[in-house]
């Protein structure tokens, strides 16, 4: 490790610390926005950090470096690696100290930049179960207006937290979704017109990730924990009573376009077709992207008769200012905002 970042490469860490460090501000994380607030200052002074950096070649500003370097740092407190960091962190027990946080950053990174290096090669995989909360008033809208059997293909299910959206209790705040004996329980602050609770049923499930997740394993678990943010205590509780819950998924390690190239050939499992995601789509590289649209719509020209297909995401604009939950139906031909929503799924703005 040399330590020397080239202007570009040091000019794009600091963008992505620096713009990390502000949405962790809006987001409601003092202890992450300190973090990143700090380490933008420390890049290019030839630091563990620089060096660190100086190894992830293959990780874009577009990758979200910060964010992997920090689930990173997570991890190693969460699993007993770095007790001195562990202690600025609620989620190891700790209360973070603003003054020395940063010494017990460069302890960590001196004594694990091997793991830390190797850690940012694998992108963020922050299977949020509170996201349930927005999936799962799209599903109801294709409930009421066309039919209650449905078919769910997830693209990047992580560890399949959120690929049992029918089962999932949400209350909104005067109206509730999903089964009233669900042992999956959340809550969410809901803005505009109340919704029926249509019931939803679900034939078939299936989702994909490039390097899925075993939540049932301990290193697993500590993987899933370690992205989420140390002071969002209620983040979680909700992410460690999901893993007391977890079932078994059906998640097929494999790139989305070439997962839902084969699964969109297969005949529909029910009258209503469902793939849908939540916060993934930064994570896959222009031309998949590109290759997913039109795998879609490919498979909306084929359709039958008596066959939908839905295409349901929660997801940010390229600029990562506005979250929307999207939804676009065939043969219908209807492509529509439902809602406004907060990344975490802890809140919506409905406009359906």
């Amino acid at each position: 490790m040399n330590g020397v970042l080239d202007k570009n490469r040091l000019a794009e860490f600091h963008q992505s610390f620096a713009w990390q460090a502000k949405a962790s501000s809006a987001l409601g994380s003092p202890v992450y926005t300190r973090l990143f607030e700090i380490a933008a200052s420390q890049l290019g002074k030839g630091l563990m950090l620089d060096q660190i950096m100086d190894q992830c070649a293959g990780v874009a500003k577009t990758d979200l470096p910060a964010l992997r370097w920090a689930g990173g740092l997570h991890y190693l407190a969460l699993a007993g690696q770095a007790p001195d960091l562990a202690r600025h962190y609620p989620s190891c027990g700790g209360m973070p100290d603003f003054a020395t946080l940063w010494a017990s950053v460069e302890q960590a990174q001196a004594q694990h930049a091997g793991f830390l290096v190797q850690f940012m090669t694998r992108p963020p995989q922050t299977n949020e179960v509170q996201r349930s909360a927005l999936i799962l008033p799209g599903l109801n809208w294709i409930a009421k207006h066309v039919g209650s059997d449905m078919e769910l293909l997830e693209i990047g299910s992580s560890a399949g937290l959120n690929q049992f959206p029918d089962q999932v209790h949400v209350d909104y705040g005067g109206f509730v979704l999903g089964p009233n004996d669900a042992a999956m329980r959340l809550s969410a602050n809901w803005h505009g017109q109340p919704l029926v609770n249509y019931p939803i049923r679900v034939i078939s499930r299936g989702g994909c990730d490039l390097t899925p997740i075993d939540a049932l394993s301990s290193e697993g678990a500590l993987r899933l924990q370690c992205y989420i943010w140390p002071d969002q205590m209620d983040r979680m509780a909700r992410l460690r009573s999901a893993l007391a819950l977890a079932r078994t998924p059906v998640i097929d390690p494999s790139p989305a376009a070439d997962w839902l190239a084969a699964r969109l050939l297969r005949p529909q499992a029910a009258s209503f077709r469902v793939i849908y995601h939540t916060y993934v789509w930064a994570y896959i590289p222009s031309a998949e992207r590109s290759a997913i649209t039109r795998l879609i719509e490919d498979a909306a020209a084929r359709l039958r008769p008596g066959q939908n297909l839905a295409w349901l995401r929660a997801e940010d604009d390229e600029e990562q200012r506005n979250h929307h939950l999207s939804l676009s139906m065939w043969p219908q031909g209807t492509d529509q905002k439902l809602a406004r929503c907060n990344p975490h799924g802890q809140w919506l703005h409905w406009m359906g």
